[in-house]
């Protein structure tokens, strides 16, 4: 093939296997004259170049690198004492690392603009990304069980809470209705028991007010006032229908039949 001053990407198979070489050819000029004496012809083997992959490591700043053909490994940087291997990354590369140890970034080599079939693999250690993601999974979990703990025990202790102060707020009812038993009522601290209690507590004092007036007006009545049963009988008689049959009964003179 011909060569020029730009890099070229020739594979060339040799008594070692397939070789993949990068070649460029470079006049040698006399500086006197301006004649070209003759053509430096330069290659570099990729194939388990580690000084161009250690060049490439510390010039992209990552943990390792692997220079690669399809899935054929050229060169890497990975020792031995990884936990992983260049065909590991290989086999396993995919474009989400949100939970993998390792971020694998994919590159592409192109020449002069012109794509080869020469890759790049540049491994980071993403431990702390990935434990940062478990870890804010993890809490969103603790925060979602704490929040369904809390909903559930507040609507718990609410029901009680409601529970009882509208149990205190029926027996305060009963007391006042059925046994006249008019207290002050405690209060609540739901503030719509407490209102229901204030109005309650208003409502029964004003009828135990008119009860009394009624029952003074029955009692002190100029007018003899008696209320009596369906059947006749005397219920109830005020004092001065209690005077005035006293009074009556003392009139009365008795007779004997002869």
């Amino acid at each position: 093939m011909s060569l020029s001053n730009n890099w070229h990407l020739i594979s060339l198979n040799t008594d070692f296997g397939l070789r993949y070489i990068m070649m460029r050819r470079t006049p040698i000029i006399d500086l006197s004259t301006g004649e070209v004496l003759a053509s430096l012809h330069v290659g570099i083997v990729l194939n388990n170049n580690f000084s161009l992959a250690s060049a490439v490591k510390h010039g992209s700043n990552t943990d390792n690198v692997v220079i690669a053909v399809g899935s054929k490994v050229v060169a890497s940087t990975v020792r031995d004492k990884e936990n992983y291997t260049s065909q590991d990354l290989l086999n396993n590369f995919t474009e989400n690392h949100d939970q993998t140890r390792f971020l694998v970034a994919k590159t592409d080599i192109a020449i002069n603009a012109k794509p080869t079939f020469i890759s790049i693999y540049s491994i980071q250690n993403n431990e702390h990304v990935a434990l940062l993601t478990r870890s804010h999974y993890f809490w969103l979990f603790v925060a979602f069980i704490s929040m369904f703990v809390l909903a559930v025990s507040t609507r718990f202790w609410l029901g009680r809470k409601v529970s009882h102060d509208l149990t205190e707020l029926m027996n305060y009812t009963v007391n006042a209705v059925e046994h006249r038993k008019l207290d002050e009522y405690k209060g609540s601290s739901i503030s719509e028991f407490q209102q229901i209690g204030e109005a309650l507590e208003l409502t029964f004092q004003r009828l135990t007010n008119k009860e009394r007036q009624f029952q003074d007006l029955f009692n002190f009545s100029l007018l003899p006032i008696m209320f009596w049963d369906m059947n006749g009988r005397v219920m109830k008689m005020n004092l001065r229908l209690n005077v005035t049959l006293t009074q009556a009964k003392s009139m009365t003179i008795p007779t004997r039949l002869c």
